[in-house]
């Protein structure tokens, strides 16, 4: 055949010299004529170059066993393609093993017996399939059917043509074949089950797009009993197990049978095909559309009306109506609804739809939209799915599904759960994909293992689940980078300057306090200045701004305002009122607050006075625990006093406890920080929280779940209860409080507080406070839950910033309550715990982690009890203790006798460990990093490739 046509055009071209040759009219021929034969003569050496190389090509294809063609697509791309842009047919078990399930729909069911089957409508909208040994009441027997088929290849290698028998059912989900012709000793692989030429001539156009050649379409004339699908190794198993089933008689094979209003509707010894009354099935598409020209173009009319009918519905109603689905259980689904019945003669139920509408149920699932509303993070989680989903592909075909719809691989709840947000991440990273080169050294989607949270470091693949370490699952710190951290960042320009009192302590943020405020003090301090005693004047200048800031009174001074006792009684009539503290404190409970302090020269008012301010921490108790009121005090102690007396906690707390005890200092605000963002600090308005610090008193935060559940979500309930091979753990929220930030994006659902940025003026005093004591520091990392007191000047600028430690983590994970937990058990809870794991060492003595992975995540316990002991390893650990995690400590609580009564548990993050930290993401993505960072951060070494 190629040496045809290479031979031909050679022959032709020596025919026309000869010819010119021997008539002498060579000259004859005139330009056009001779140009245009050149033309002729060009097309025909391109037609025979592109036949060289389609043969160049096959040959090369039969060397390599292979059948594929490359694709349009990038170069170097080893991954394959997919033709459709919703990405290849997914097979999502929604239940399995069951005798009976209920279906419905609002518009409607149509149930088929086959792809190609025209199938029935359901009145009513409601269908139960029940299994039965009866015959086939729908089908007649011995009927005959025309089965049209796409020859796709032959093949001497039964390898070859399984191989590619499996890449077609993947790719086209059609029904694939593969046939032994014992006259030419080969193999051939036919695709399809068309009832009538037409379609399979349009089957046939979409595998040559797809890059496949040499394709004819053959017909196949068969009963209907035979027709049944076929496995890529010829024969169906099914049958025969089904016969052998114990219940069955008379060879006759258990069976679905579908009721409808009591009434049989269908039935099937291998698959039932549900879908809506107002759609179509996925194979069953292309038939409705062309039969012939002319049902073609009024299909196409019946379209349009159709399609213009709805949209003049949705105008009336004011929103676009959703597609019919189909309901199973609580849950509406995209797609089809297949019902197969499997090797043990019960019924798998399968969603089977495209793989971007089975991403739209997933990730909602997986990372909630609510609770985690940064695109970002969930475009990360759209790829992941989506790379996961694609990397297991066909690893249930014995069972008729790909994927199970619970953690073992990825929660999905159908489109019952799509959200818009997901939605718009699904469709925003459509078709791509992480790859990484697998064994051969070819790109392959990856087992893209995620996590709820990890704790603050992911765990290599081989310490959780074994087997052999995957490169791009290494454990990485769940943490930005050091330099996108910047952005979280105070900073100022003040250079520290070290005060000291006379007991050797800091006082520079006592002093940076009172210069805000107001307080009249010299610009530069020293010592000598610092440990002298104060002026009469300046003590009362200091006094009269004390009673200013704190709205009260200013007190009138009755003696020496440089001596103790005297100073006390005007710091507590500046702070609480004139006599306040003889109304709140009775007698006793003044000699009970100063009992056990040597107390000198302190009359009774001042007894009472220094009482209170000792309660309240605003004064401290020199070293000696003695207090003489006739003593002269110092500059160091006027200014610790008045600086305690502006920002102490309780005196903030009696401001928001008791309404006619105000007490507010212009510009100086005790709140919660939320993270800071380009340098600026972050709190909440005012004008939101209205005059109540406790209101907004805690930082927002997620709470996750129990440990104890179910191992479904419902099934948005918990992770646990599942099998230890689980490559899956999903996430669940309790809505947290809701912070509406600067880019309008919103937090949980319990009403909304507003924030602002306030901005850093040059040189403020920033101070870090650690253990009780503030240091001045030059720069602060805010990542929200501190709390922080600051100061506004004039301008609005922050000229004076504490900030305490977060009780968060600073890992990026720490929006979840379960970044941090601690787990209580008692003895006998724990000993329940292990009996349902078949461990059982009598009374519980000790448990103590003896191993541990690089991350320092436990993979070896040792228990001992008064019966004996054992070690329990990965993956038991988690689900024998029922923990949480494996990243842990533990404590143990004894009685009085020294028996243990209790053991504690305090650990990190919530999951496996394995992949991307879901959580994590969302911390990621919030600090500025896009979902292909995040992807490359949790994935080691990955590249993200677009496949269809």
């Amino acid at each position: 055949m190629n040496k045809m046509n290479r031979s031909g055009p050679v022959r032709r071209r020596l025919a026309f010299a000869l010819a010119l040759v021997v008539s002498g009219c060579a000259q004859l021929l005139s330009l056009v004529e001779a140009e245009a034969f050149a033309a002729v003569l060009r097309s025909q050496n391109q037609s025979a170059a592109r036949s060289k190389e389609r043969a160049s090509q096959n040959n090369r294809q039969s060397e390599d066993k292979s059948f594929t063609r490359s694709r349009r697509a990038e170069p170097a791309t080893d991954v394959v393609q997919y033709a459709s842009p919703n990405g290849p047919i997914i097979r999502v078990a929604l239940m399995t093993n069951v005798t009976t399930v209920t279906l419905g729909c609002s518009s409607g069911l149509m149930v088929n017996r086959g792809s190609f089957d025209e199938g029935k409508r359901v009145l009513g909208g409601s269908l139960r399939v029940e299994l039965s040994q009866q015959s086939d009441p729908v089908a007649p027997a011995g009927s005959t059917v025309a089965a049209h088929r796409v020859l796709v290849r032959h093949s001497y290698d039964s390898r070859v043509a399984r191989n590619l028998a499996a890449e077609l059912k993947k790719k086209f989900f059609e029904p694939v074949t593969m046939t032994f012709d014992e006259n030419q000793n080969e193999y051939a692989v036919l695709i399809g089950q068309c009832p009538n030429r037409s379609e399979a001539a349009q089957l046939l156009e979409r595998l040559r797009k797809a890059g496949y050649e040499g394709l004819r379409i053959v017909s196949d004339p068969k009963t209907d009993g035979s027709l049944a699908r076929e496995s890529v190794t010829g024969a169906n198993p099914r049958t025969a197990k089904y016969k052998a089933q114990p219940g069955s008689s008379a060879g006759r094979p258990i069976q679905m049978v579908a009721f409808a209003a009591d009434k049989i509707t269908a039935s099937s010894a291998d698959e039932l095909i549900v879908v809506p009354a107002e759609s179509t099935s996925t194979a069953n598409r292309t038939k409705q559309n062309a039969v012939s020209s002319g049902d073609d173009e009024r299909s196409k009319r019946d379209k349009r009306d159709q399609k213009a009918d709805r949209k003049e519905v949705n105008a009336q109603h004011g929103t676009a109506l959703p597609p019919p689905a189909v309901r199973v259980g609580s849950r509406d689904y995209r797609g089809e609804i297949h019902l197969v019945l499997n090797a043990r003669a019960l019924i798998n139920v399968v969603n089977v739809l495209p793989l971007e509408d089975y991403l739209r149920g997933v990730v909602p699932m997986e990372l909630s939209p609510g609770a985690y509303p940064e695109i970002e993070a969930l475009k990360a989680q759209a790829v992941a799915a989506r790379s996961y989903a694609l990397e297991r592909l066909g690893k249930h075909r014995d069972e008729g599904f790909d994927l199970v719809d619970d953690t073992r691989d990825q929660v999905y709840g159908g489109r019952s759960s799509e959200r818009e947000l997901t939605n718009r991440a699904v469709d925003e990273t459509r078709g791509i994909v992480a790859v990484f080169p697998n064994e051969d050294g070819k790109l392959a989607p990856i087992e893209a293992l995620y996590t709820a949270n990890c704790g603050g470091r992911t765990e290599n693949n081989e310490e959780v689940f074994g087997g052999k370490g995957l490169a791009y699952l290494r454990s990485v710190a769940c943490a930005p980078d050091r330099q996108s951290l910047t952005g979280r960042d105070i900073v100022t320009s003040r250079t520290r300057e070290p005060l000291v009192g006379v007991d050797g302590r800091s006082i520079t943020r006592e002093v940076a306090l009172l210069f805000v405020l107001g307080f009249s003090l010299p610009r530069r301090l020293t010592s000598y200045y610092l440990g002298g005693p104060p002026d009469q004047d300046e003590v009362k200048i200091w006094i009269t701004q004390t009673a200013r800031l704190a709205q009260k009174e200013k007190p009138l001074a009755r003696g020496d305002v440089t001596r103790l006792a005297e100073f006390a009684r005007l710091v507590a009539a500046s702070i609480y009122g004139e006599g306040r503290a003889s109304t709140l404190l009775a007698p006793a409970d003044v000699d009970y607050l100063l009992a056990g302090i040597r107390v000198e020269q302190l009359p009774g008012e001042a007894r009472t006075d220094v009482a209170m301010l000792l309660r309240d921490g605003i004064l401290r108790l020199p070293a000696d625990a003695a207090l003489d009121g006739r003593a002269t005090i110092t500059r160091v102690q006027a200014i610790e006093t008045l600086a305690r007396a502006m920002t102490l906690k309780s005196v903030a707390d009696l401001k928001s406890q008791i309404s006619n005890l105000k007490f507010q200092l212009p510009n100086l605000q005790f709140e919660i920080a939320a993270p800071s963002e380009k340098g600026r600090l972050i709190v909440p308005t005012p004008a939101s929280t209205g005059s109540s610090t406790a209101s907004r008193s805690q930082a927002p935060r997620f709470t996750g779940v129990n440990t104890s559940g179910a191992g479904r979500l419902e099934r948005t309930q918990t992770h646990e209860g599942r099998e230890a091979t689980s490559a899956k753990e999903t996430t669940k929220d309790v809505a947290p409080t809701k912070i509406t930030l600067q880019n309008g994006s919103q937090h949980g659902s319990q009403g909304a507080l507003q924030t602002e940025g306030l901005d850093i003026a040059e040189g403020a005093w920033i101070f870090r406070s650690v253990g009780g004591e503030s240091y001045a520091v030059d720069r602060l990392t805010l990542i929200g839950g501190e709390r922080v007191t600051y100061h506004l000047n004039a301008t609005g600028q922050v000229d004076f910033l504490e900030a305490s430690v977060s009780e968060r983590s600073a890992s990026s994970d720490r929006f979840s309550s379960v970044a941090q937990w601690r787990e209580r058990v008692n003895v006998e809870e724990l000993r329940q715990r292990l009996a349902r794991a078949r461990v059982n060492v009598g009374r519980l003595e000790t448990i103590a982690p003896v191993a541990f992975s690089s991350s320092s995540r436990v993979t070896e316990v040792e228990i001992t009890g008064d019966e004996g002991h054992t070690r329990l390893r990965r993956p038991q650990i988690r689900t024998a203790l029922g923990l949480k995690e494996y990243l842990f400590v533990v404590d143990r609580e004894t009685d009085s006798r020294g028996r243990v009564v209790a053991f504690v548990f305090t650990g990190r993050g919530w999951g496996h460990g394995v992949g991307m930290c879901q959580t994590g993401a969302y911390g990621l993505a919030k600090d500025g990093y896009s979902y292909t960072a995040i992807l490359q951060k949790y994935y080691t070494g990955i590249k993200l490739q677009r496949m269809y």
